[in-house]
């Protein structure tokens, strides 16, 4: 399977996503750190989307909050990943 290279306009959407994360309050300030090293080290579209993903949803709420949460954060990862792959698309033109 072929991996997408990120660029830096991509890397720093995702950055604007940690800031803004962290501004209502879902990163602290060490999280925020270890996912912007993650995201500038980024060099593919799945490292990239593993830096903004959200891994501790199940461990902070119950069940049924949690499968709400899990469809809306995977339809925003696929929402991220379509966006990257049409710019990908849109470069390679």
């Amino acid at each position: 399977m072929e991996e997408f290279e990120v660029d830096d306009p991509q890397r720093d959407a995702a950055l604007a996503h940690l800031r803004a994360e962290h501004a209502r309050g879902a990163l602290d300030q060490a999280e925020l750190e270890r996912r912007t090293t993650e995201v500038r080290q980024a060099r593919t579209v799945a490292q990239l989307l593993a830096a903004t993903a959200d891994p501790s949803i199940a461990e902070l709420s119950p069940p049924s909050v949690v499968a709400h949460q899990s469809r809306v954060a995977l339809l925003a990862g696929l929402l991220v990943a379509v966006v990257l792959v049409l710019v990908l698309l849109a470069k390679g033109a």
